[in-house]
């Protein structure tokens, strides 16, 4: 009796361990992780694979910012950043542009569909999404439409014809950029607003001219400008460029706050004054020469950037 015993415990054990093995075994991945998505007419589709959903949602947009650039003949810049903020989880932040004609466009997307989702073992995550064509293209109209209001004011004297040149030109080519990605996506002819416009805004530059006014401290700092700015033997107006410095040292290192006051003026006693923007930089450096070429470098960068990103208010860019 004592061996049937044994032997029927046995035979149920054995019976069960198929089952115990099958609960174990991890989930059979499913066959779409192995196909390539399908981009099609209506839709962009991508694959990808992260540390969490955020990340792998990233990297799927990331790779559809890629397809459009190359639907419209443009190269494509995609950042993934971590951010902790003290004991918080990190977060991910996205941002993708396209170069059109020379020019960076953001490019967004909205209704962003996740066809389907599989967590791995290890805990990371695949996603595939998709994004409707129409979206993108009419995202790409939307931005394009903000620039419309923008008149160059050729009936104008050649100073106010030179300070609205200084303003708007680049949020103008920035606009081309969208209507020549808008017409490669869609296949049909964009809005020409913009393009006649630069066409104004080049012919009146060979007449027109900016001259950058400051102390030898600021000739490096001119000479980003000027090559912004267009020039002439009799310039329409002067930007007017003068700096102070504040130090101070917290614990064992420096900060260097430099003040840049930036004045379009005449260019002739008394010097009215047009418009005037002032920046200001912090430098930080383990002494105080470092702090404060540090702050140089910052201010310097801020400068090499268009004029109406830094000079005015930022409207309309």
């Amino acid at each position: 009796m004592r061996f049937a015993y044994w032997a029927v415990a046995f035979v149920t054990a054995f019976a069960l361990m198929p089952f115990a093995l099958a609960q174990n075994q991890p989930p059979t991945a499913p066959d779409w992780l192995l196909q390539l998505p399908k981009t099609d007419a209506q839709r962009y589709r991508a694959l990808a694979t992260g540390a969490d959903v955020q990340q792998a949602r990233t990297l799927a947009l990331a790779d559809i910012a890629g397809q459009v650039a190359v639907t419209i003949s443009s190269a494509s810049r995609s950042h993934l950043q971590k951010q902790r903020s003290g004991v918080a989880d990190a977060q991910t932040q996205n941002h993708f542009q396209l170069s059109v004609d020379g020019q960076n466009v953001p490019l967004q997307f909205s209704n962003v569909d996740t066809e389907k989702q599989y967590r791995h073992g290890n805990g990371e995550v695949t996603v595939l999404l998709s994004v409707d064509k129409q979206d993108i293209a009419n995202y790409l109209k939307n931005q394009l439409h903000r620039y419309q209001g923008l008149q160059f004011p050729a009936q104008q004297n050649a100073q106010q014809q030179l300070l609205w040149l200084l303003r708007y030109k680049q949020p103008l080519q920035r606009a081309n950029a969208y209507a020549l990605a808008y017409q490669q996506l869609t296949q049909t002819k964009a809005d020409e607003h913009a393009k006649q416009q630069l066409a104004a805004v080049t012919a009146a530059e060979q007449s027109l001219g900016l001259r950058i006014v400051g102390s030898r401290d600021l000739d490096d700092i001119s000479a980003a400008i000027a090559r912004q700015a267009p020039a002439h033997s009799q310039p329409s107006l002067w930007l007017q460029l003068q700096q102070t410095h504040q130090q101070r040292k917290q614990g064992t290192r420096y900060q260097h706050r430099t003040q840049l006051l930036a004045a379009v003026t005449e260019p002739s006693s008394p010097f009215r004054e047009l418009h005037r923007q002032q920046l200001q930089v912090v430098g930080e450096g383990p002494t105080a020469a470092a702090a404060a070429h540090d702050a140089h470098n910052k201010l310097t960068e801020k400068v090499t950037q268009p004029l109406s990103q830094w000079l005015f208010d930022g409207k309309n860019n």
